[in-house]
């Protein structure tokens, strides 16, 4: 072994040392408590719950008058294990995949957005057949139909990006769309636009680049969504299934994104949005937070747009409730998944399923753990039972 592998060990342990110190000891003197006693816990809830330690500080699990019960709650997004223990690998492409998606539960009757076409450099169609690959198939697209409010989306680009909404055609152009934020394109801006690889990296960091983009029907957001956000933008509530085990579909957390703006998407990755907790019963919406800023400061007004959404009930959430559990019921392996939901004035519609819905974003607008009652009995017993030696492949 090298001098330099010899002491590598021994510097890891040594940093990560000094990091936890640095970090308990800010939050010890607002507790009034010891450094030692803060970095004990995490490292006993590192030990059962796998818990990182910015996500016991996001979470405010410093706090020393939290039960140690409560504590225990929390779940890890840690190498995302728990998502491929809860849902098989092999179903996440349903759900990862838009398209997929859109073919599987549209086919099933459920409320999606009507598809267009798919626009593909190499085998991109519309749906009577012409192709839809290049600027000039845009172009002729455009002149023979009257679609004029599509979005265009990458079939499984995450965080919302490279997601283009477009409002109608450009004044004075009829060839160009004019976007919800202003932006007009051209055919040929929008070919060069869906082709960027800088913007396509973005939107795939980790994963192969895809240039398959869905083009869709424009959803239009309820009146009384609009006046939450003041936004054209079709903000979404986030509803997680959990197929409990004795058979019930149960409604485990829901929350708002209160987007301000007219942004393409209503993600917190991309845009400065709070995200509200909604009462799962009623469809009232509670306090918000910025979680991408792991700001624990609960909002009843967005401070961009100065709008009150504490309080105001979601339209047609009964509806919304139903459509989910129904959709939790047409893939049972799938125990739990992050249904993303629009309220449009022609009833709720099914945006996306997550078989990864964000654990950390949940737990942190709700303030407290998801791993308690009906959760934990399916989490546990899947563990016991081999899940958890399942990786992704």
């Amino acid at each position: 072994m090298s001098v330099r592998g010899v002491f590598a060990l021994p510097y890891r342990l040594g940093r990560y040392a000094w990091r936890a110190w640095r970090d308990a000891r800010p939050a010890a003197r607002k507790h009034g408590v010891s450094p030692w006693r803060i970095i004990r816990e995490q490292v006993a809830l590192k030990r059962q719950t796998q818990l990182r330690p910015d996500e016991y500080y996001m979470f405010g699990l410093d706090d020393p008058n939290m039960p140690w019960e409560d504590k225990l709650s929390y779940i890890s997004d840690a190498g995302r294990r728990m998502w491929y223990i809860m849902t098989p690998p092999k179903y996440h492409g349903l759900y990862r995949n838009k398209l997929l998606f859109k073919r599987f539960f549209g086919g099933l009757g459920f409320p999606v957005a009507p598809l267009y076409g798919v626009y593909d450099p190499a085998c991109g169609r519309t749906a009577d057949g012409a192709p839809l690959r290049n600027a000039e198939d845009i172009a002729a697209w455009m002149k023979s139909t009257s679609v004029r409010c599509p979005v265009f989306k990458p079939t499984e680009s995450a965080e919302g990006r490279m997601v283009y909404v477009m409002k109608g055609r450009a004044p004075q152009n009829d060839n160009a769309f004019l976007s919800i934020d202003g932006e007009t394109y051209t055919p040929e801006r929008l070919a060069e636009t869906l082709g960027d690889p800088r913007l396509l990296r973005q939107a795939y960091p980790d994963e192969p680049i895809q240039r398959t983009f869905l083009v869709e029907k424009r959803l239009l957001p309820h009146p009384a969504v609009v006046s939450l956000t003041a936004s054209e933008t079709l903000c979404c509530a986030r509803l997680v299934t959990l197929l409990a085990a004795d058979g019930d579909v149960k409604i485990w957390a829901t929350y708002f994104k209160v987007t301000p703006g007219n942004a393409n998407a209503d993600n917190p990755e991309t845009v400065r949005m709070l995200l509200a907790a909604v009462d799962p019963e009623t469809g009232v919406v509670r306090e918000g937070y910025f979680y991408h800023e792991h700001d624990p400061t609960p909002h009843d007004f967005h401070p961009d747009t100065g709008v009150k959404f504490r309080g105001a009930r979601l339209p047609d959430w009964k509806e919304a409730v139903e459509l989910v559990r129904r959709a939790a019921l047409a893939v049972p392996p799938a125990r739990t998944i992050g249904w993303d939901v629009a309220f449009t004035p022609d009833g709720p519609y099914l945006v996306e399923g997550n078989a990864a819905w964000g654990v950390r974003s949940v737990q942190f607008v709700w303030r407290k753990g998801l791993n308690y009652g009906a959760f934990k009995e399916v989490y546990e017993s899947r563990k016991e039972t081999g899940y958890a030696n399942i990786v992704k492949y």
